[in-house]
């Protein structure tokens, strides 16, 4: 399998840069072998990473925590609006009691809800 690394721009003219990034390239070789490297502006890549956090929830498949795993890295680059959105569908999904499996899923999204809530408390202190 080949890993990705994403790099968010700052860009935030989402449509125009998705359309502009997409012209040139937006995926390409990266300089380490058997890796691809994407360009997307913030907005986008925070949309991007919640979109597959809400693929997975609920599902009882290894899905879920191959995407954790995948966002856990790199959660410090996601915007805060995105981290809010993703909190709130954790919460969300809790409130529904629909995490999957009660031993298998249930305690790697409620570690995930918490990891996401330490994020968010890290970026209030460090300001």
């Amino acid at each position: 399998m080949k890993a990705a690394s994403i790099t968010p721009s700052k860009d935030v003219n989402s449509v125009a840069a998705i359309k502009k990034n997409a012209r040139k390239n937006m995926v390409r070789k990266s300089k380490k072998p058997g890796t691809v490297s994407i360009e997307m502006d913030e907005q986008d890549f925070g949309c991007l990473c919640t979109c597959a956090l809400r693929y997975c929830m609920g599902r009882e498949t290894y899905m879920p925590g191959l995407i954790r795993d995948a966002i856990r890295p790199i959660l410090p680059k996601i915007g805060d609006k995105a981290l809010s959105v993703m909190i709130a569908d954790c919460e969300r999904q809790r409130e529904y009691n629909d995490y999957g499996s009660e031993t298998i899923d249930k305690p790697g999204w409620v570690k995930w809800e918490q990891e996401l809530w330490a994020e968010r408390d890290r970026r209030k202190t460090d300001g």
